[in-house]
């Protein structure tokens, strides 16, 4: 399978890269999510067992806008200095 993969033309290789990175990423984000839905639930039940409310945790989509804007700075920066390797500047 490399060996065919080593002889695709550079685009090819390139497309294959960035369709795998984006699949990894997006199986790592929903086990992300499933594991911090399900622990939010948890907390949520504690809490109303327990009468606190106060010490309620912020929303599973708040912190995920939080994530999603943070790997959004991250991946831009990445990809602005590959291009920066790529061309040479």
């Amino acid at each position: 399978m490399l060996q065919t993969l080593r002889q695709k033309p550079e685009h090819q290789k390139r497309k294959i890269a960035v369709v795998t990175s984006l699949f990894i990423t997006a199986v790592i984000f929903v086990v992300w999510l499933s594991t911090t839905i399900h622990s939010f639930s948890i907390l949520d039940a504690e809490s109303s067992e327990s009468g606190e409310m106060s010490k309620v945790p912020e929303s599973p989509f708040a912190l995920i806008k939080q994530n999603v804007a943070s790997v959004y700075e991250s991946v831009t920066n990445d990809i602005v200095q590959v291009r920066e390797q790529m061309l040479g500047e």
